[in-house]
């Protein structure tokens, strides 16, 4: 583990080291990985695009995508296999903050996209706060509570609107490596 801020013992490290070994996520720095720090739109694609073993993509990109940005193939590929969605002025604003509906959202569609099992049959109504759930998340989080990707924050709080740590995203995504029985493309870099 090269980052000093990933404790041994933290609920995030096998996770962490995980996401890291991986290539699916880098740290802050060398030895920085932020487990704390807020993930944002352009890092969550990222991510994802990784996971997918970064395949080669041409097209039209979001306008406020520039060319020269780390997240500008992620952001393409993730625009045209309809995972990621602009806003509603057309934007991409991948510095947004994401939260933990969008992020199940997000990585919901990606399986979708990939055929995998996005089956459920789970009832959300023990937590207090799945009212908080906007429409377009409900199908996602009840899939990603129904296989263990996502978990309350407390036993009756799911914190859909919370937003998404570095640290969860990298949970949740060691968590759906382990669902779909993951191994790294081989012509992945």
């Amino acid at each position: 583990m090269p980052f000093a801020d990933v404790e041994p013992g933290s609920w995030y490290y096998d996770a962490v080291l995980f996401a890291y070994i991986n290539n699916l996520m880098n740290g802050m720095d060398e030895d920085t990985f932020g487990p704390g720090m807020f993930v944002n739109r352009s890092m969550t694609n990222t991510v994802l695009y990784r996971l997918e073993g970064s395949p080669a993509v041409s097209g039209e990109n979001f306008p406020d995508v520039k060319s020269d940005a780390y997240f500008f193939a992620a952001t393409l590929w993730a625009k045209l296999n309809g995972i990621l969605k602009g806003h509603e002025d057309g934007l991409f604003h991948g510095e947004w903050n994401i939260n933990r509906e969008q992020l199940v959202t997000i990585l919901y569609r990606y399986a979708q996209m990939k055929g995998y099992d996005t089956g459920h049959d789970i009832n959300l109504s023990q937590y207090a706060d799945a009212k908080d759930i906007n429409d377009f998340a409900q199908e996602a989080m009840r899939w990603a509570v129904y296989h263990g990707l996502i978990r309350g924050r407390t036993t009756t709080e799911l914190a859909p609107q919370g937003t998404t740590s570095r640290a969860e995203l990298a949970m949740i995504l060691m968590r759906f490596c382990q669902m779909i029985d993951y191994q790294l493309p081989d012509d992945a870099g």
